[in-house]
């Protein structure tokens, strides 16, 4: 639904600024609670200029990042499931997620972790294992592995396109909010890109990388950096499949994390295994990024296959730039302003949120909405930053 025609004669009760995989999932949630809602993007849907595209995305609940993210992966898998069977869309393959690295690295360990403190089924293997599982990647004698069966990737677009059809409101693409102002108590005032001026009781900004233009009090603690996504033909293409294949990172201490993800079966007439280098020193602003594939970039992918993964190297066949928003912690920022509660914001995702964006939007729904949720945020909230 585009471009709709609304009715001013009251305020509405939420504009969702941003529509890519957060306000995607947040326009289902306040549409499924019957709220007057509209939705604002000044780029068209599943576009590839912020963060929330590149096909697949990785899946997981044995999260080495912090164990109280346990209950929100849940919450959004589930999510994920029920518009599945909403939409009969396959938004999910599970093809596992294999977490490697050196005896006691930190994503291990942490991902061990998380299982325990939540019953999570993992299978932990040692070298020989891992490589007789595995012939793509090269173990070391003090290599240590962690194998998640019931994870795997998500399809993107995809799963940002259904929440959108399955949103029954209102959504004006090419369009976004100039400025803001609170024009008397619990009213805001929108002027739009397009000169319309919109009323509405509360503002929810899913904005990604442009969260810092729309809400600068944000500014000091988003930072947008350059990404490099490649898909691999490798060698030997059967190596990429997901039927032998798991989606995969390796813990590399002392350098960044190396991450892959198998061909999808569904969505690509030959086998190109997604491989990259999560997180990058290049800081840019989201407008100016260069989108230009540079052989320094596709270096650094080259690099860790020969190191890491040699059964994966092959043949970059292509690659796309996205963005990561960094908070200072890498953790999500989840809240309202305390300047301004009636506008509430889901920000600096920091390149790990989009298996958790059916819980976020359904975070900020509630914070919208309600001022508070029952999910677990608080320790997402702005007052570690105080």
């Amino acid at each position: 639904m585009t471009r709709a025609a609304l009715d001013a004669s009251e305020p509405l009760d939420v504009v969702v600024v941003g529509l890519g995989a957060v306000g995607s999932a947040t326009m289902w949630e306040l549409s499924q609670r019957g709220a007057r809602v509209l939705g604002l993007d000044p780029r068209p849907p599943c576009h590839a200029q912020g963060s929330s595209h590149g096909h697949t995305r990785v899946f997981r609940h044995a999260y080495f990042e912090h164990p109280d993210y346990v209950p929100l992966l849940r919450q959004a898998t589930a999510t994920f499931e029920r518009w599945e069977q909403s939409s009969g869309v396959p938004l999910l393959h599970r093809a596992g997620v294999l977490v490697m690295g050196p005896r006691g690295s930190p994503a291990v360990v942490g991902s061990q972790e998380a299982a325990r403190l939540h019953n999570l089924e993992v299978r932990a293997l040692g070298p020989s294992e891992l490589q007789a599982a595995y012939p793509q990647f090269k173990a070391r004698s003090d290599t240590e592995a962690v194998f998640e069966p019931d994870a795997g990737f998500v399809r993107v677009e995809q799963a940002i396109a259904t929440a959108l059809q399955l949103a029954s409101a209102p959504r004006w693409h090419g369009v976004g909010v100039r400025t803001w102002r609170r024009k008397a108590p619990n009213l805001l005032e929108l002027q739009l890109t397009d000169n319309r001026v919109v009323a509405t009781r509360r503002l929810a900004v899913a904005a990604g990388a442009w969260t810092a233009g729309l809400l600068p009090s944000l500014a000091s603690l988003l930072t947008v950096t350059r990404q490099v996504q490649t898909w691999v033909r490798p060698t030997e293409p059967a190596l990429a499949a997901a039927s032998r294949l798991p989606c995969w990172l390796w813990d590399r201490p002392g350098d960044r994390h190396l991450y892959g993800i198998p061909a999808d079966p569904l969505c690509q007439a030959e086998p190109l295994a997604k491989v990259a280098v999560h997180g990058s020193e290049h800081v840019t602003a989201p407008d100016a990024v260069d989108r230009l594939i540079s052989s320094e970039d596709l270096a650094a992918v080259k690099q860790g296959l020969d190191e890491l993964a040699p059964g994966l190297q092959g043949t970059i066949r292509d690659a796309s730039v996205c963005l990561y928003t960094l908070s200072p912690d890498e953790h999500f920022v989840v809240d309202r302003l305390p300047h301004a509660p009636e506008v509430a914001v889901v920000a600096g995702l920091s390149g790990h949120g989009f298996k958790l964006s059916p819980a976020l939007g359904r975070a900020l729904a509630d914070l919208s909405l309600d001022g508070c949720s029952d999910l677990p945020i608080d320790f997402l909230g702005l007052h570690r930053f105080d």
